[in-house]
């Protein structure tokens, strides 16, 4: 026993519960020694990883129970709060992190923590986000998951050169039950197998086959939904061939992405997609007018843009919320002396009756966009809002620069930082923004119809993640009025 080596890894979590529920998982693949509490409320496990080795995890829980926080995982947490981070402490190196919910992942739902995942890329740590593949949606239905987390997580695969799962539990008659599907299982067996390689087992192998099965079930599952849930795909050819989930799995652990991946998420120009992509961009339709998006559909009528589905709903918001958010709108937009030119026009007859007692906000029935060049976009945005017809041209990028358009129409302050919308701008950039080398290929242009721009403009030094988000993923974003800010340089006219 005098040769008994014992390591250690600390489990910081979102609460005492998650990170307790976690480590308990790894009793799949170690034998459990010892549990014990440190001061009598910290939880601690005592593994055998093998016969000669220990490995002792502590549950940090609550993340704001502790102060303060190793430096890494605080700039973690600056992205949004995964609900485990696996921390080893003498060497200040996140193993990986996990995101584990069951939030319905249905509607916008299925978005509101992928800002962690993109955080989690970003700074090279492999993530794991386990989640439900079916959920009881408001109608009462059952719903299957959207492809776009797992669209994410294998674009930022590519991207970064770091492992970005997404794994599902339940089935569509018991969408709870985490014991039913593959995921919590190979999750956990992930994080087993990246917590041994991190302290020197000669599990190489074992990683790259599970990776590869974990890789596999992510394209498989696109493969299966895909049609549900868009009408155009680039690149889909690759889900169905052998041998992908391999060059997924490589380029995971360090290697360099395969040339056959290049397809994968490559967004054409309009002209080169699909007939049908066309017919079904053609004739949406609005909620609440918008002259801006008008002019959106006339390019797509002269095939210069188009949008991905034929799926579309709206939300209506009663009527007294709809009219103090609007005062609440106007104070914040008189906040700006420097728009002399400008006028607040947002007013209750703006915002259609759905009921007695409810209105629309929602302007398209879409609310992304894929435009041909910027300029054609701030094109529209000049006719859309005709007092630009004056101002200086933005031209921080080249005049055919593709551009996507992402529309936000949340009425109330401070809802475009908050969740779904932070997570949406997560997903969407490298989806439709980068390409599988994270070149920039299009300029992410968010739109807000109802929002004023002083939430931005007066808040750039702000700690916050909803801002950090936009600031990362958005080139410009386009406020009431036709206030444009150039995000990146931190100004607007």
């Amino acid at each position: 026993m005098n040769d008994l080596e014992t390591h250690e890894v600390q489990f910081w979590t979102d609460s005492f519960h998650e990170g307790v529920w976690a480590a308990e998982q790894l009793a799949s693949r170690w034998r459990l020694v010892e549990r014990d509490f440190l001061v009598g409320f910290v939880p601690t496990y005592v593994f055998e990883i093998r016969p000669d080795e220990r490995l002792r995890v502590t549950v940090y829980g609550s993340y704001e129970s502790w102060s303060p926080l190793p430096d890494k995982i605080q700039d973690l947490l600056g992205w949004g709060k995964p609900d485990i981070v696996v921390y080893d402490v003498k060497t200040d190196k996140i193993i990986l992190a996990l995101e584990e919910t069951a939030a319905v992942p249905t509607g916008n739902q299925g978005a509101q923590r992928c800002e962690r995942l993109f955080g989690a890329a970003r700074a090279k740590i492999p993530f794991g986000f386990l989640l439900g593949e079916f959920g009881q949606h408001l109608d009462g239905n059952s719903r299957r998951d959207s492809i776009w987390a797992t669209l994410q997580a294998l674009k930022l695969t590519l991207i970064e050169a770091t492992c970005s799962i997404v794994a599902h539990y339940g089935e569509r008659d018991s969408p709870d039950a985490y014991h039913l599907g593959t995921g919590r299982t190979a999750i956990f067996r992930l994080v087993a197998l990246l917590t041994e390689q991190h302290f020197g087992e000669n599990v190489a192998s074992e990683v790259h086959k599970l990776l590869i099965v974990l890789y596999q079930e992510m394209l498989d599952f696109v493969q299966s939904q895909r049609a549900k849930i868009t009408n155009f795909l680039p690149g889909s050819e690759l889900l169905v061939l052998g041998g992908v989930a391999d060059l997924f799995a490589q380029r995971s652990q360090g290697s360099a992405t395969d040339p056959a991946l290049a397809p994968f998420g490559q967004w054409p120009l309009a002209a080169a997609t699909p007939s049908g992509v066309w017919r079904d961009s053609a004739n949406i339709g609005f909620r609440v007018p918008d002259l801006f998006l008008e002019e959106i559909h006339r390019l797509i009528d002269r095939r210069r843009a188009y949008t991905l589905t034929n799926r579309s709903g709206s939300k209506p918001q009663p009527r007294e919320d709809i009219a103090r958010n609007i005062e609440r709108q106007r104070t914040l937009y008189g906040s700006d002396r420097n728009l002399p030119n400008a006028q607040f026009g947002l007013h209750l007859g703006l915002f259609p009756a759905s009921s007695e007692s409810l209105h629309h906000v929602s302007t398209s029935l879409r609310t992304n966009y894929l435009i041909d060049s910027i300029e054609e976009l701030f094109g529209a945005a000049n006719l859309g809002f005709p007092r630009r017809a004056n101002l200086a041209a933005i031209d921080r990028d080249a005049p055919d620069m593709p551009a996507f358009l992402f529309v936000c129409n949340s009425l109330t302050p401070g809802r475009m930082f908050g969740d779904p919308y932070t997570g949406q701008l997560a997903q969407l950039a490298p989806i439709f923004c980068r390409d599988v080398t994270g070149r920039r290929n299009r300029a992410f242009v968010a739109y807000y119809p109802h929002q004023s721009h002083t939430q931005l403009t007066h808040a750039w030094d702000t700690t916050n993640k909803g801002i950090q988000i936009l600031t990362e993923c958005v080139d410009y974003a386009i406020f009431h009025s036709g206030v444009i800010v150039d995000v990146k340089n931190r100004t607007w006219a």
